[in-house]
Parts: C-alpha cells; structure tokens; sequence
C-alpha cells in the first residue's frame, strides 16, 4: 500500500482545473528516484480521477533539489503492473467478496 500526502500546484481558469503538477517534499531524500513510484501511482490516481495532472516533483528539503519525476504514459503503466502485482491475498479476498 502507498499511503502519504504531497502538495499540490493547481492552474485554474474559469474556476476549472486545467492542469496540476504534484510536488512531494522529502525531508531526508537519500536517493530522490527511491520515490518515483510513489508519484507515479499519485499522478495515476489523480489522472483517473480526471485531474490532467501534466507533472511530479521530489523536492529535496536538505538540498533545496526539486527533481522531476517521469510520469509519461509508459511509466504510469509500469506503476499500474507493479501496484497489481505486490497486491496481498488478503486485499484480493476483499474486493471478491465486495463484487
């Protein structure tokens, strides 16, 4: 499971989202790209949630660093296998018991 928060940039115009960059603050960012697959799986939620998010950024607290993270189609599909993959048995018997 990925759980957590990140801030957000917003572009409104005429009070409609028309785009949304995703920024996570790492206070301690040993490797910045450890967390590539974490903003992956958020631009995916958000982008399912029809939120046009266009970017992600780790942004490193110590160093003052704001890397970018790849959220093209192919690398949100990657996030997408890796998510259903790792899924527990336990998380599997409740979404068949839900439907």
């Amino acid at each position: 499971m990925v759980s957590g928060r990140a801030d957000v940039n917003l572009e409104e115009r005429d009070g409609e989202i028309s785009w949304m960059s995703i920024v996570d603050y790492k206070s301690a960012a040993d490797d910045p790209t450890s967390y590539d697959r974490q903003l992956q799986i958020y631009t995916d939620a958000g982008r399912q949630e029809g939120i046009p998010v266009q970017s992600a950024y780790i942004h490193d607290l110590q160093s003052g660093d704001r890397i970018a993270v790849n959220v093209t189609p192919s690398k949100i599909s990657e996030a997408e296998v890796e998510v259903i993959s790792v899924r527990s048995p336990r998380s599997t018997a409740c979404s068949r018991r839900m439907t």
